[in-house]
C-alpha cells in the first residue's frame, strides 16, 4: 500500500512570517501585533503568555516584549512579582 506524503503549503514571505520564523515572539494577527513570551501565569504555574500589544507599529510591541521579559527577569530574581498583561487592566472601586 502506497501512503500518499503531502508538502506543507507554503506562506508567502511577509514581515509577520519572518518574525514568526526567527523566533522573535513577535507576530502579526490582522493589521496588529501580538507578543509570545513565557513567564508566571495566573494560576502560578510557568508557561506561554500571548498578549496583544494593541498597536500596529512593530517596534512598539518589541519594546513591550523587552519589558516584559524585564519583568519576568525581576520576577525570578524575587525582586517584585509579575503581573503582566493583567496589570493594565484598570480597578474600579464601587462605593455602597
Amino acid at each position: 500500500m502506497r501512503t500518499a506524503t503531502m508538502e506543507a503549503p507554503r506562506l508567502p514571505a511577509s514581515e509577520s512570517t519572518a518574525d514568526h520564523a526567527a523566533g522573535t515572539g513577535i507576530y502579526l494577527r490582522g493589521k496588529t501585533y501580538w507578543i509570545r513570551y513565557h513567564g508566571p501565569r495566573r494560576n502560578g504555574s510557568w508557561g506561554q503568555i500571548c498578549e496583544s500589544a494593541r498597536t500596529s507599529d512593530p517596534e512598539e510591541a518589541r519594546r513591550l516584549r523587552d519589558q516584559r521579559l524585564h519583568e519576568v527577569s525581576d520576577h525570578r530574581e524575587g525582586i517584585h512579582l509579575f503581573r503582566g498583561p493583567y496589570q493594565a487592566r484598570p480597578a474600579f472601586a464601587f462605593k455602597s
